[in-house]
């Protein structure tokens, strides 16, 4: 028998992911959205642990590094429901990993170890992804940003690097039926913390 995630899961708790690009304003908007929540709840907030990779640089977007992200981040939200909150927020979620991983992979050619790298992280994808209880795509201006560094290493992401992964991110989102809302973080972070919070007010009233 096949394990579900919801056995890892408390029940009375919502899991908020929020997914983005990197600096798409994730991390503040997160904080944000805490401190309005916790107005009357009791909030826990993972952080992004895209940074923590124990690799050289060169490593950065290999197998060990998504497989040392995806198990981390898993076992991180099992740890944080332990908490018992109202809310768990992600800041980065297990979809920014694998779309990472894929989009990383995609030019590279496909071999039987390649192919099986694909299949454990596919199935770890599998496993998990329907724990979330919401998830948002924080999005900002690309237009506004010539070349971006990735807070995860000293990479350099240009703007059609930025395009194509933000085009990955929303044909798999789609491919694998995952429901998001859309948040433009755009320069006023209280309205789009204002709006993601609304969001989430109101999936706890249903």
């Amino acid at each position: 028998m096949t394990l579900q995630p919801i056995f890892f899961k408390i029940e009375t708790m919502i899991k908020i992911g929020f997914s983005g690009l990197p600096d798409s304003g994730k991390t503040a908007l997160c904080s944000e959205v805490k401190k309005i929540l916790m107005l009357k709840n009791s909030v826990t907030l993972l952080e992004d642990i895209s940074g923590t990779i124990p690799f050289d640089i060169e490593l950065q977007h290999s197998f060990n590094s998504y497989f040392y992200l995806i198990t981390n981040q898993i076992n991180n939200e099992i740890y944080a429901a332990t908490k018992n909150s109202t809310y768990l927020i992600t800041d980065l979620t297990l979809f920014d990993y694998y779309f990472r991983w894929l989009f990383f992979q995609k030019d590279k050619k496909e071999s039987e170890n390649i192919s099986e790298k694909k299949d454990v992280l596919k199935a770890l994808f599998n496993f998990w992804k329907k724990s979330y209880d919401l998830v948002f795509f924080v999005k900002s201006n690309l237009q506004d940003k010539e070349c971006i560094k990735d807070c995860s290493s000293t990479e350099m992401f240009s703007y059609p690097i930025l395009l194509q992964l933000e085009q990955l991110y929303l044909k798999n989102f789609e491919k694998e039926r995952i429901k998001f809302h859309e948040i433009l973080n755009g320069g006023n972070l209280q309205e789009a913390a204002l709006r993601a919070a609304h969001i989430v007010l109101r999936h706890n009233e249903s």
